[in-house]
């Protein structure tokens, strides 16, 4: 299994947001926009930052089934669950074979399928400033 768990703590201290606020919802809604994205880079064979995963050798090739470089049965990437919660977001590969194809090992390069991006940092961020604004719009009409 390979994990990768983001902690918003510092961010919630840097934008504010205290007591009772959470960012619980911001965060359930990136997750789901985040598997959607891993589940495109799938598509299109690339890692976080659109960099394409590195071709496989003539002879494993030759012995796939499929035409897809990180795709044999699809375990791996119906393994992959993205979750949000106040605490931050958490994405996993439930398989025992993710950390090879994601961090390479002496005999295969990496062929990474979850991490961060500018562009998935970026959405994140949106989603965020979208969430506080819209709080602190309700909050003014109801003397919050």
């Amino acid at each position: 299994m390979l994990t990768i768990h983001t902690d918003v703590s510092e961010l919630k201290k840097k934008i504010a947001i205290t007591g009772r606020q959470s960012l619980a919802i911001p965060l359930n809604a990136f997750a789901r926009d985040l598997s959607e994205l891993i589940d495109k880079n799938f598509d299109k064979e690339v890692d976080p930052r659109d960099r394409k995963w590195v071709d496989l050798k003539p002879a494993t090739w030759a012995r796939k089934r499929t035409r897809k470089i990180l795709t044999e049965t699809g375990r791996l990437r119906r393994s992959i669950r993205v979750t949000g919660n106040r605490s931050g977001i958490t994405i996993q590969a439930n398989t025992e074979y993710a950390k090879y194809l994601q961090f390479g090992t002496s005999k295969m390069p990496a062929r990474p399928f979850i991490g961060w991006s500018p562009k998935w940092l970026n959405l994140l961020r949106e989603r965020i400033v979208k969430h506080v604004r819209n709080r602190a719009k309700r909050d003014a009409r109801t003397g919050k």
